[in-house]
């Protein structure tokens, strides 16, 4: 009896664990096939959209079948829809950007991507806004840069991060005039997100902008603009970098060091490094800025008054 009871048991618990694993295989077709359905109408809505509006800004003639008003109503209620719709217009950007800088922008207003990133950027949720400010800066849209500028000091570090980014996109060098606004350091990495960003959407530099960003007198800041004279080759502020060899802030001294070990000096500036040797303590690493010196094939000043003697 005792037997016949136990087996019972272990077959009514197969037949609800079976049970159970094909409602959850069962769900999880449903789902896939929801989501299949919901991204075929968002490519549809799209290639409706793009089609007209790349036709209609180029004065060719629209096809009949995308005249007549049948545009497929999408509700991007929720962020995965958000995310795969703007994925479509960051990949197709480039393509249409170059024939009408605004086409994007409009196809995001009339498809609801615009409305729900504007309404992201506003909640408190961290996620979500740092999100749409990726979005934002990704798809151009220049008009959320006023939603964008007061979070470059967002307590949270991903949103400032995003923000810092967005300023970069939108401004290029004229970005840097935040650096002295900044009350959170700026990670090493995010200075190279910084960098890369400018070499590749504003390989000039803008030395008007450069200029008025050597004024500031954040460390962080100081770091990365040593790192945008080494990158983008700036010969010309040579002397500010070795400078910053004095600095109080270890940081800043040792990316000095490291900067310069890149250039090649001529005998002034390495003289004028012999001098600021005799000031700085043992703290900024003074070793290494002879080691600095001897790397250099130049002679310097004393050694040319040396050798005349």
């Amino acid at each position: 009896m005792m037997q016949e009871q136990l087996l019972y048991t272990i077959a009514l618990g197969l037949v609800i664990f079976l049970v159970f694993l094909w409602v959850v295989i069962g769900y999880s077709i449903i789902i896939r096939q929801s989501r299949y359905v919901t991204r075929s109408k968002i490519d549809a809505f799209f290639i409706q959209k793009l089609s007209m509006e790349y036709a209609e800004s180029n004065a060719l003639n629209v096809p009949t079948h995308l005249h007549n008003d049948q545009t497929i109503a999408i509700k991007l209620n929720n962020g995965r829809k958000l995310q795969y719709a703007s994925s479509i217009l960051i990949r197709v950007q480039d393509t249409f950007y170059s024939e009408n800088d605004n086409m994007i922008e409009q196809v995001c207003k009339e498809s609801g991507i615009y409305k729900e990133i504007n309404k992201k950027i506003k909640k408190q949720n961290w996620y979500p806004k740092a999100m749409a400010i990726w979005l934002s800066y990704e798809l151009d849209l220049k008009s959320h840069l006023t939603c964008i500028k007061p979070l470059i000091s967002h307590k949270n570090v991903l949103v400032r991060r995003e923000a810092q980014i967005g300023l970069v996109r939108f401004w290029g060098w004229k970005s840097l005039k935040i650096l002295p606004q900044l009350k959170y350091p700026i990670s090493l990495w995010q200075q190279i997100r910084i960098i890369e960003n400018l070499m590749d959407y504003f390989p000039i530099p803008d030395l008007t902008y450069m200029n008025k960003a050597l004024e500031t007198q954040n460390p962080f800041g100081i770091e990365l603009l040593i790192r945008l004279i080494r990158r983008f080759e700036m010969h010309a502020y040579k002397n500010y970098v070795i400078e910053q060899l004095a600095h109080p802030n270890k940081n800043v001294s040792e990316t000095a060091i490291e900067v310069l070990e890149t250039f090649d000096l001529n005998a002034d500036q390495l003289y004028k490094i012999e001098n600021l040797l005799t000031l700085l303590p043992t703290a900024n690493q003074p070793i290494r800025i002879s080691q600095l010196i001897a790397l250099q094939q130049v002679p310097t000043n004393k050694e040319k008054q040396h050798g005349n003697n």
